[in-house]
Order: structure tokens, then sequence, then C-alpha cells
């Protein structure tokens, strides 16, 4: 069986794309079987499902080409991981020099240089973060830990998170700051367990780090093994008094991929939101861009940007760059009539911020329906077509995650909304009527 399933894995290295092939195949291993069926061993119940609703099929075509005749398959879960070794909690850690995990963890602890305290504008929006963020810079471990970060994509979580890492070394160079997004965090585990040195993960995790800052919580991955791993990971630093920084879209609570014991881990400290800036904070945030980049950018200007981009502190600096690029291209200087020619062609005059309703509410005028049916239950033709439109124009052009997306559409699970997706997807290529719709809305919307 070792050598069909050896043969079937080089079939399938080559028909799935290599991140993808390392994270969900690499790691399956065969246990036994016959000529017809062959039992295969997974980590964890979570990843069992994921590869059976997306890859099984693609596994038995890969065993019978490699067979010449029909292979089932059945998942066998590992020993669940709280069995691995782990550093359990008032063990002695081992003794190693930092020097030898330096390797393991170079390209997770890289702070960006942008990011830091002297450049981020504080306002009565942010102004609870900044302050637990410096607290903690000067005494890591020793108030606010962990520090719970949430708000809306683009206002400065991921700035404030790197701003704590570059002050701390600063204060304290012998401190070792790991930063690793949650997304980089179930890679690392999963290639961890793929090359059988998790005892070298969790020492540079657990044994070295002092302080953890993790960006987006919400892309851990939903294995039991990985968070597993995040939920040791916290015990060992919180206990030895080391410092956890944590941001995420939403509050712990929300979380609805976390397990519950995570969850309330993420609760012990304190939890802070950052919330879309008032007008003067936006314009204090332009002016200072501007002074960074060194050009001279109108007060008259930055009011009339900041009046028109009410969102998230992205938006508002991506408005700024338009309009200091086009200055730079044409050899003139940052005008108000500039900025008005520029922010009318650019985003559609009295259209407002796009938002997921609004979405929502265009693609239901557009098939004559109500907004309550796309989001609701109904599975018909009439109702499922716009639903995945709006689906697939959330994701490519506001950036939500599946979960979010999900939520939004009457709780509906990750799954289901890949599923609906990939529908769609294959609509565009298939259908030219979906394609036009698609297109005709975002036009509508301000995105085309």
């Amino acid at each position: 069986m070792q050598t069909l399933w050896d043969k079937a894995l080089g079939l399938l290295k080559n028909r799935i794309e290599p991140e993808t092939f390392d994270r969900w195949i690499a790691i399956i291993r065969p246990l036994q079987g016959t000529d017809s069926r062959l039992t295969l061993e997974v980590p964890d119940t979570y990843t069992a499902k994921h590869i059976q609703d997306n890859f099984s099929e693609k596994i038995k075509d890969a065993l019978w080409d490699t067979a010449h005749h029909p292979v089932g398959i059945d998942f066998r879960v590992a020993e669940p991981a709280d069995t691995l070794p782990a550093i359990s909690e008032g063990a002695a850690r081992p003794v190693v020099e930092r020097e030898t995990h330096r390797e393991a963890s170079n390209e997770v602890d890289r702070l960006k240089d942008r990011f830091t305290f002297d450049n981020f504008i504080v306002g009565e929006c942010n102004a609870l973060v900044h302050s637990a963020g410096i607290a903690i810079s000067k005494s890591p471990g020793r108030q606010y830990n962990p520090l719970f970060i949430h708000g809306g994509v683009g206002l400065g979580k991921t700035h404030v998170l790197h701003a704590i890492g570059h002050q701390i070394r600063r204060e304290n160079p012998r401190l070792k700051v790991v930063c690793v997004t949650g997304e980089n965090f179930t890679n690392m585990v999963m290639n961890a367990v793929n090359g059988k040195n998790m005892d070298a993960l969790r020492t540079s995790l657990r044994g070295l780090c002092d302080v953890l800052l993790v960006d987006d919580i919400q892309f851990v991955s939903g294995s039991q093994f990985v968070q597993t791993e995040l939920f040791h990971t916290f015990n060992a630093l919180y206990n030895d008094g080391k410092q956890v920084v944590i941001t995420s879209d939403q509050p712990p609570a929300a979380l609805e991929l976390l397990t519950e014991r995570l969850k309330s881990r993420l609760e012990w400290g304190l939890i802070a939101d950052i919330l879309p800036p008032d007008e003067e904070t936006r314009v204090r945030i332009l002016l200072r861009k501007a002074e960074i980049e060194e050009y001279d950018l109108p007060y008259a200007v930055a009011e009339f940007l900041a009046s028109r981009h009410t969102g998230s502190v992205r938006e508002l600096e991506g408005a700024l760059n338009r309009v200091s690029a086009h200055a730079l291209l044409m050899k003139q200087p940052i005008t108000l009539d500039m900025a008005r020619r520029i922010t009318l062609k650019s985003c559609n005059e009295g259209r407002g911020r796009v938002t997921s309703e609004r979405v929502i509410r265009t693609v239901a005028e557009y098939y004559s329906l109500n907004p309550a049916d796309i989001r609701g239950p109904k599975r018909h033709r009439a109702v499922s077509i716009p639903r995945y439109v709006a689906m697939g124009i959330i994701r490519d052009h506001l950036k939500f995650s599946l979960p979010q997306i999900g939520r939004i559409f009457g709780d509906r699970s990750h799954t289901t909304v890949l599923s609906g997706l990939k529908t769609l997807d294959r609509m565009v290529r298939t259908e030219s009527s979906v394609g036009n719709a698609i297109r005709d809305i975002c036009q509508t919307l301000g995105f085309m």
C-alpha cells in the first residue's frame, strides 16, 4: 500500500497547487488497506472533513490512475494533539542558545519599519489602544496581558501591533519578539508536522519567545491540532509572565472558528477596539503622511479628502496616494481643484463608502429582489445566483474572509460559502449573463 500511495502522491503533487498540497495532502499517512480500499491517517477531524469535502475525488482519481482500478478511501484521525509531547506548565525549559533557533523564526519576527508609535496618529478612536500599547512596551507581561485589539479593516490594528514590537526592542533589546499572522502560525505548525520538528517550533514560540504578537487571529485554521498548539503556546507564555498581543476583526466571543477554551484565554486581559477616525484625526493622519513622504499638502486638500473618505485609514491614505501620484506625474503642486477632479473620477461623487450591506442592496435591485431574500434560506435559482454574485463581489472587492461572508448571509458555514463561490466562478466562465451582471453591478458600485 505504501508504494501505491507514494505513486498516487506523485500524481497529486502535479495536480494541486504546491502550497495547498503541502498543507493538506502531504500530511496524510497511509495505514493499511487492500487492493480496493485504503485507510489514510490525518491529524484531526477538521482536517479529515476538509480533505473529504475538497480533495477526496482528486485522491480517488490519482489512486485509480495508479492502480488502474477503483480504490476507496477511509480516513482515520490520529491521536489527539493533547497527547503529543509538549512543554507542560511548570516543567523545566530546555536550555538552548537563542541563536540555535534563530533560523526557525527569522521569517516571522520581522516588524514593518514604517509601523511605529512615532507616526501613529492618536485620536478618540484609538486612544485606549495606544495607551495600552505604550504601557506594554515599557513593562511587557506586567499588565494588559493578553492585549486583544479588534476593529475593522484598515483602522490601524497592524500598525499598533508592530509599533509595540519596535518599542519593546528599543526599550529592552535582549527580549525576543516574535510576530506572526494567524495564517503564518497555521502554516508553521503544519510545516513542522510534515518535517517532524515540532519540538524546535515549540522551543522557538514558548521557550525562547518573550513577546508574541499575533496579527489577524481570525485566520488561524479551524484545525483542532493547530488551535491546541496555540492554546498550549498561550498557556506557556502567560504562565511565564511573557507578553501576548493579538489583533482580530472581531472580539474573541465572536470568533466562531476558535475553540471555547482558546476564546476564554483571549478574554483574560484587556479587550480594546479601534473605531474609524473622526474628521479631525483623519486630517492629522493625512498631514502626517505628507510630512513623512516629504511633499506639500495644503490643509484645505487634507480637509476635503478627510470629509470624503470616512471609512478606514487605508482608504484615506489610498486617496492621498492617488492625488500625490497625479501631482508627481504631471509635475504640478497639489491643489484643491486637482483633488476634487481625481476624487470625482475615482470614487464616483455622492456614492459614499461601499459596504457589504450596500453590495447586497445593489444586487437585489439589479435582480428585482428583496435584500432579505438574498440573505435568507431560499435556494431556488432565481435567488441563489444573485446570492452568489453578492458573495463574489464582497470577496473580490471588499476582501472579506469566508467566515465573514457566511455571517453576512444568514450564518452560513465557510464550506457553504466556498461551494457557492466555486459555482459562481464556474458560471462566469460558462454563462455570459452572469459575467455581464457582475460587471454592471460593479460599475454601479464604482469598482470599475
